[in-house]
């Protein structure tokens, strides 16, 4: 146990893709959706982990969980190829400046933002930001809220992320899905999971798009600063996936 993880990226469709898997006979999924062992919880032991599923009888069904904070936690991909090396990891992407504006206003709306804006917060982010990931690298048990709720355009580094983890599995574990194309076709992108995972192709009864939120439209400006500041990083992506993955 687990047999796969959606390990992210946040704002991308993890709970969508989730909640169709939940819905699947051949999978028996925990309850919670994120367990968050592998970043904030490793202290507990890995039993401690391995209980979330001991709830099901799992038989031949298989399982996994989803905690999209895995992919951008530096520690995750080796915790994770300590205890499960050959498990099957699933990455959801989006464009990373929907996915920091759809963050902020997650964030915000729980109240755990106090800057008013999101140019604020994305400016503010270099400074709030330094030193945390050095922390988290030298000392494994700190849990660094700041490094997990104000990321706003660190998460959407993709390259440097899937970088880390291409130290600890082959590219082979990986199913990457574009989230425009996810939710564009919902039937095709669900055959590659169920492929992938080697289940039945079967559609779920309810495919509602989960944690659908609305907020007012980027500014014109912030969006082509974001498009400049994002250019490298998506050429690499699309160096390392592919064509497919570009915005």
């Amino acid at each position: 146990m687990p047999d796969f993880l959606i390990i992210g990226a946040q704002k991308c469709g993890t709970s969508s893709l989730f909640y169709y898997l939940l819905q699947h006979p051949e999978l028996a999924l925990p309850e919670k959706k994120e367990i968050h062992f592998f970043d904030v919880n490793y202290q507990n032991g890995i039993g401690w982990y391995e209980n979330h599923y001991s709830h099901k009888e799992k038989a031949d069904k298989k399982t996994g969980e989803a905690t999209p904070y895995y992919l951008f936690h530096p520690l995750v991909p080796q915790r994770i190829a300590i205890h499960y090396p050959q498990i099957k990891l699933i990455v959801l992407l989006r464009n990373p400046i929907d996915r920091a504006y759809s963050h902020f206003w997650m964030i915000k709306n729980r109240n755990q933002e106090s800057l008013a804006t999101f140019e604020e917060a994305t400016e503010a982010e270099a400074w709030r930001l330094e030193q945390e990931t050095a922390k988290i690298l030298s000392q494994p048990d700190y849990r660094s809220k700041i490094h997990q709720h104000y990321s706003y355009l660190s998460r959407g580094k993709y390259d440097e992320q899937l970088l880390n983890w291409f130290q600890y599995f082959p590219i082979s574990s990986f199913l990457f899905i574009k989230s425009e194309r996810f939710f564009a076709n919902l039937q095709s992108e669900l055959k590659r999971v169920f492929s992938f995972l080697g289940i039945s192709y079967q559609m779920p009864d309810d495919s509602e798009i989960q944690l659908k939120s609305n907020y007012p439209p980027m500014q014109i400006e912030t969006r082509k600063r974001l498009e400049r500041y994002f250019h490298i990083h998506n050429q690499k992506l699309k160096s390392i996936l592919g064509e497919d993955f570009t915005w």
